[in-house]
């Protein structure tokens, strides 16, 4: 099974940088785990409501906004927030 490319938003890409390492490497480790198998089970990964072609993921209180790309093998993350604050974009 071919490996996705990740590709990080300049919004999420600040928001990762501001968190501690360690929520940090978990957040990275999740969405690579992604990449590597779109279909792994063990992800909570949801489509998004009204929004076609995003999904999220959950890791702990954090949640990542992705789009993935099967044509070009490509998973774009849009935004990482807690809980509360990513649906509010």
């Amino acid at each position: 099974m071919p490996v996705y490319e990740i590709r990080w938003s300049r919004k999420a890409t600040s928001y990762l940088k501001r968190l501690e390492l360690a929520t940090r490497k978990r957040i990275v480790e999740a969405i690579e785990t992604l990449a590597a198998d779109p279909s792994n089970q063990n992800l909570d990964v949801k489509p998004m409501q009204g929004r076609p072609g995003e999904f999220r993921l959950r890791v702990g209180d954090y949640r990542i906004i992705y789009e993935p790309e099967q044509q070009c093998l490509l998973i774009s993350v849009i935004a990482i927030r807690p809980r509360g604050d990513i649906y509010r974009r």
